[in-house]
């Protein structure tokens, strides 16, 4: 029977079917050792944590790596590659929940919910001390997102946001996609410098790392805010 290395613990129903393809077993703790003891013998390892380089190496016995997820960045590609072991994962799984939380965002940081909370738990006054914080606040209709990578999360915020009578840009390495929300594509520092808010929505390769630097957080118009729902080395 084969042998299926959970990286960690997944929801019991999905590891209850896992069971009928093979014997699970699920790593004690994340560290590179534990993963490289935990993995040989088995023949597919469910990626939720980073897999240390040499993981192949360790296991020779693995035929597959699946990401439990959409970012394939926890696993060692180039290595799985030149090992012949299949890489596989779940694209667009989580964009909902992604662009839910970046609504959430945009509200929070339109609203400045954060220091009015502060400042009615904080202040005898209550209210009266809050409110000069709620008088700066702004509607987000009219504003301009700009969203840095166009794929499934990227494309799930700008339905949300066009359905709020935002303006929505983007910038991608694919350009605009048939069947994709409209969206005006533009090139990077555009988009920086006419965006109320910036959304990091792209997955983290040798091209996204270090994107956002100090030179582009200049280029972002006084008062805009940056959200990162990428990577946090992009």
């Amino acid at each position: 029977m084969a042998r299926i290395l959970l990286t960690q613990a997944i929801h019991p129903a999905a590891q209850a079917c896992l069971a009928e393809f093979g014997e699970v077993r699920v790593a004690a703790d994340t560290s590179p050792d534990t993963l490289r003891e935990s993995a040989s013998g088995c023949s597919v390892v469910v990626v939720r944590a980073a897999l240390p380089d040499d993981i192949f190496d360790a296991a020779p016995s693995l035929v597959g790596a699946v990401r439990h997820g959409a970012g394939v960045d926890m696993i060692p590609v180039e290595a799985a590659t030149a090992h012949g072991v299949l890489v596989a994962n779940v694209p667009g799984v989580n964009a909902h929940t992604v662009a839910e939380h970046v609504l959430l965002s945009l509200l929070h940081l339109a609203r400045r919910r954060g220091a009015v909370q502060a400042r009615l738990q904080t202040s005898p006054a209550g209210w009266a001390a809050a409110r000069a914080l709620a008088d700066t606040g702004f509607e987000l209709p009219g504003r301009t997102i700009g969203l840095i990578g166009y794929g499934h999360v990227g494309q799930a915020i700008a339905r949300l946001c066009s359905g709020l009578a935002m303006r929505v840009l983007a910038h991608s390495r694919s350009g605009p996609r048939a069947g994709a929300p409209a969206a005006e594509h533009v090139q990077l520092r555009a988009l920086l410098s006419r965006s109320d808010f910036v959304v990091l929505a792209c997955p983290l390769t040798s091209q996204t790392r270090g994107l956002i630097g100090a030179a582009e957080l200049a280029a972002m118009r006084p008062g805009a805010c940056l959200i990162n729902v990428a990577r946090g080395p992009v």
